[in-house]
């Protein structure tokens, strides 16, 4: 059995206020007319994205095409946001059989709106119950940071299959590192 998706959860994205899809080994999306059916697949978009790496400006704001993904996502930031709220979140969960561990990415993104640029509010990497990568925007006598936390001394079996799925991560075990980044 490989790694695989289980799970997609939507937080005030585009008309989903909150929503789980749950994933089987083959998942078919059927539905009426704006019903919800391509905001799911801008949902995939932007997770696309953000492994591949791309800045969320390039991501929301359309200026980026890969090879068949598309072009940012529909709408931009004038309707990635349920009925204007302030800022979304994705998750998803990727079950690995062996050992069998559940990781869990959750991103929470403020689109930027009214010429302001888009940015991470928080963003976290959880590995069973251990908490890997901790990012949260915070404000602090009137400057935003970004405070994060990162953890790679979670259980030997799955720093294994954390290797084998993210091969720039070696060197496991390492300390707790808190960094703050200021943010324009």
């Amino acid at each position: 059995m490989r790694s695989r998706l289980t799970q997609l959860m939507l937080e005030r994205f585009k008309n989903f206020l909150d929503a789980s899809l749950h994933l089987g080994e083959a998942t078919i999306i059927v539905g009426s007319n704006a019903s919800g059916k391509s905001n799911i697949i801008d949902a995939w978009r932007f997770l696309n994205g953000v492994s591949r790496g791309y800045n969320l400006a390039e991501i929301i704001g359309e200026k980026w095409i890969d090879a068949g993904t598309g072009q940012g996502i529909r709408g931009g930031t004038r309707e990635i946001t349920f009925c204007g709220a302030s800022t979304f979140a994705l998750t998803v969960d990727i079950s690995i059989p062996e050992p069998e561990v559940t990781v869990n990415y959750r991103i929470e993104v403020d689109p930027g709106r009214v010429g302001k640029i888009p940015r991470v509010m928080a963003e976290r990497i959880t590995v069973g119950s251990a908490s890997l990568f901790v990012a949260e925007s915070v404000v602090k006598n009137g400057e935003t940071r970004l405070l994060v936390n990162v953890d790679r001394t979670v259980s030997t079996a799955a720093n294994w299959q954390l290797n084998r799925m993210l091969p720039c991560c070696h060197n496991w075990p390492f300390r707790v590192n808190i960094m703050q980044f200021k943010i324009p």
